[in-house]
Protein backbone atom coordinates (compact mmCIF):
# COMPACT_ATOMS: atom_id res chain seq x y z
CA UNK A 1 0.00 0.00 0.00
CA UNK A 2 1.18 3.33 0.85
CA UNK A 3 2.81 2.93 4.09
CA UNK A 4 6.58 3.52 4.31
CA UNK A 5 8.23 0.16 4.50
CA UNK A 6 11.98 1.98 4.10
CA UNK A 7 13.73 4.62 4.44
CA UNK A 8 17.71 5.66 3.84
CA UNK A 9 19.51 8.19 5.55
CA UNK A 10 23.39 9.10 5.20
CA UNK A 11 24.93 10.24 8.23
CA UNK A 12 28.64 11.71 7.86
CA UNK A 13 28.86 9.27 5.33
CA UNK A 14 27.23 6.39 7.21
CA UNK A 15 24.06 4.71 5.43
CA UNK A 16 21.41 3.77 7.67
CA UNK A 17 18.28 1.81 6.91
CA UNK A 18 15.47 1.65 8.40
CA UNK A 19 12.50 -0.91 7.65
CA UNK A 20 9.05 -0.70 8.97
CA UNK A 21 6.01 -3.14 9.17
CA UNK A 22 2.56 -1.92 9.43
CA UNK A 23 -0.83 -3.63 10.44
CA UNK A 24 -4.19 -3.37 8.99
CA UNK A 25 -4.79 -0.23 10.55
CA UNK A 26 -1.26 1.02 8.91
CA UNK A 27 0.46 1.51 12.50
CA UNK A 28 3.98 0.82 12.22
CA UNK A 29 4.27 -2.72 14.30
CA UNK A 30 7.88 -3.42 13.44
CA UNK A 31 10.99 -0.56 12.93
CA UNK A 32 14.51 -2.44 12.19
CA UNK A 33 17.78 -0.57 11.78
CA UNK A 34 21.16 -1.99 9.93
CA UNK A 35 22.92 -0.19 13.18
CA UNK A 36 21.31 -0.48 16.62
CA UNK A 37 22.95 2.40 17.55
CA UNK A 38 20.40 5.12 15.58
CA UNK A 39 17.50 2.91 16.97
CA UNK A 40 15.29 4.59 19.69
CA UNK A 41 15.67 3.33 23.07
CA UNK A 42 14.26 5.08 27.06
CA UNK A 43 16.26 6.51 29.07
CA UNK A 44 15.42 4.14 31.71
CA UNK A 45 13.60 0.55 31.01
CA UNK A 46 9.90 0.87 32.74
CA UNK A 47 6.29 -0.37 31.30
CA UNK A 48 2.94 1.33 31.79
CA UNK A 49 -0.40 -0.48 32.12
CA UNK A 50 -3.09 0.90 30.16
CA UNK A 51 -6.95 -0.12 30.23
CA UNK A 52 -9.58 1.34 27.25
CA UNK A 53 -13.28 1.62 26.95
CA UNK A 54 -15.41 -0.36 24.34
CA UNK A 55 -14.52 3.06 21.98
CA UNK A 56 -10.71 1.78 22.63
CA UNK A 57 -10.29 5.37 24.14
CA UNK A 58 -8.08 5.08 27.56
CA UNK A 59 -9.36 5.15 30.82
CA UNK A 60 -6.82 4.64 32.98
CA UNK A 61 -2.82 5.04 32.43
CA UNK A 62 -0.57 3.66 34.91
CA UNK A 63 -3.25 3.10 37.64
CA UNK A 64 -3.77 7.18 37.00
CA UNK A 65 -7.51 8.02 35.41
CA UNK A 66 -8.34 9.66 32.08
CA UNK A 67 -10.66 11.78 30.87
CA UNK A 68 -12.29 12.76 27.61
CA UNK A 69 -14.60 14.72 25.67
CA UNK A 70 -17.31 13.40 23.97
CA UNK A 71 -15.66 13.47 20.49
CA UNK A 72 -12.92 11.13 22.23
CA UNK A 73 -10.02 14.05 23.16
CA UNK A 74 -7.90 13.21 25.68
CA UNK A 75 -8.45 16.25 28.37
CA UNK A 76 -6.72 15.09 31.52
CA UNK A 77 -4.38 12.29 32.72
CA UNK A 78 -1.81 12.06 35.37
CA UNK A 79 1.62 10.71 35.19
CA UNK A 80 4.58 9.84 36.76
CA UNK A 81 6.95 9.38 34.19
CA UNK A 82 8.36 11.09 31.94
CA UNK A 83 6.88 14.67 33.34
CA UNK A 84 5.19 13.97 36.66
CA UNK A 85 2.05 15.86 37.65
CA UNK A 86 -1.43 16.57 35.79
CA UNK A 87 -1.37 16.70 31.95
CA UNK A 88 -4.33 18.48 30.83
CA UNK A 89 -5.58 19.65 27.23
CA UNK A 90 -7.68 21.81 25.03
CA UNK A 91 -9.02 21.33 21.36
CA UNK A 92 -11.16 23.20 18.84
CA UNK A 93 -14.02 22.55 17.37
CA UNK A 94 -12.53 20.61 14.61
CA UNK A 95 -10.73 18.71 17.33
CA UNK A 96 -7.66 19.92 16.72
CA UNK A 97 -4.95 20.19 19.68
CA UNK A 98 -5.02 24.20 20.77
CA UNK A 99 -3.03 24.23 24.44
CA UNK A 100 -1.45 21.47 26.29
CA UNK A 101 -0.39 22.39 30.06
CA UNK A 102 1.95 19.77 31.37
CA UNK A 103 3.70 18.79 35.20
CA UNK A 104 0.79 20.53 36.66
CA UNK A 105 0.79 23.47 35.23
CA UNK A 106 -2.58 24.80 35.13
CA UNK A 107 -1.53 27.69 32.16
CA UNK A 108 -0.43 26.14 28.77
CA UNK A 109 2.69 25.05 28.35
CA UNK A 110 2.15 24.69 24.83
CA UNK A 111 0.05 27.03 22.75
CA UNK A 112 -0.97 25.72 18.76
CA UNK A 113 -2.15 28.36 16.33
CA UNK A 114 -3.73 26.70 12.88
CA UNK A 115 -3.90 29.16 9.98
CA UNK A 116 -7.12 30.59 9.09
CA UNK A 117 -8.39 30.52 5.84
CA UNK A 118 -7.93 34.30 4.69
CA UNK A 119 -11.03 35.42 3.00
CA UNK A 120 -11.45 36.76 -0.84
CA UNK A 121 -9.47 39.73 -1.56
CA UNK A 122 -11.61 42.74 -3.04
CA UNK A 123 -10.36 44.66 -5.58
CA UNK A 124 -12.04 47.69 -7.33
CA UNK A 125 -10.98 48.94 -10.68
CA UNK A 126 -12.44 53.03 -11.11
CA UNK A 127 -15.62 53.30 -12.85
CA UNK A 128 -16.23 49.79 -12.09
CA UNK A 129 -18.19 47.84 -9.52
CA UNK A 130 -16.40 46.05 -6.82
CA UNK A 131 -15.49 42.04 -7.36
CA UNK A 132 -14.64 39.58 -5.18
CA UNK A 133 -11.87 36.96 -5.96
Amino acid sequence: GDDLSALTHTLNGTVVGFNYAHNHSHQITTLSVNNAFYLPSPATAWSTGYAVNSLNEYTAVGGASVSSDLNGNLLTWTSSLPTPGTQTYTFDSENRLVTAAVAGSSTATVTYDYDRPVPPASTRLAGSPRRSH
